[in-house]
């Protein structure tokens, strides 16, 4: 998706993670296998491994999305939260 924002009311979105291998086709990958984490959840919450992003305060947090049996494979989003 890359970055968004949300609006501190509060809101909520659900991330999507596409895998790109090396060979083969991209694919999503099942929330149930990611773990999600905020930088800042006093501005944004994440769903630890449902993807759900849910804003808790005006700001800027970067939400970070691992696969958990291969914890070094990261992604990484900005989501700004704006006052209602």
């Amino acid at each position: 998706d890359g970055d968004f924002s949300l609006v501190d009311n509060p809101s909520t979105k659900t991330l999507t993670v596409w895998a790109i291998p090396t060979t083969g086709s991209p694919f999503v990958v099942a929330n149930s296998l990611l773990t999600f984490t905020s930088a800042t959840p006093a501005t944004a919450t994440a769903g630890a491994n449902t993807g759900i992003i849910t804003s808790v305060d005006a700001g800027t947090s970067i939400i970070e999305a691992k696969i958990s049996s291969k914890t070094a494979v990261k992604a990484y989003v900005t989501v700004t939260v704006t006052a209602p």
